[in-house]
């Protein structure tokens, strides 16, 4: 079973974020109200969390300063 919850922003390990034409609608559809659905992460390290999915979801959570945002965790072995 996975495991969702909310964690820090800050915790999250990105390659890189991407500001783009999706990532400010985005943030629009945020602001007037969207929900979004969890982003995906693996443990790594102490506390820290991999990125495997959601990248523009984190950006626009960034933009609109939101600290927290929801998470389905997965093992670090599994592919899906």
């Amino acid at each position: 079973m996975r495991i969702i919850k909310l964690i820090n922003i800050s915790e999250i390990i990105v390659d890189r974020y991407s500001i783009s034409p999706e990532t400010l609608s985005l943030v629009d559809f945020i602001r007037g109200g969207g929900i979004v659905p969890p982003i995906k992460v693996q443990m790594f390290g102490s506390g820290q969390y991999k990125l495997k999915d959601g990248r523009h979801r984190v950006t626009a959570f960034k933009l609109l300063g939101i600290k927290q945002i929801e998470a389905k965790f997965y093992d670090s072995d599994k592919k899906d």
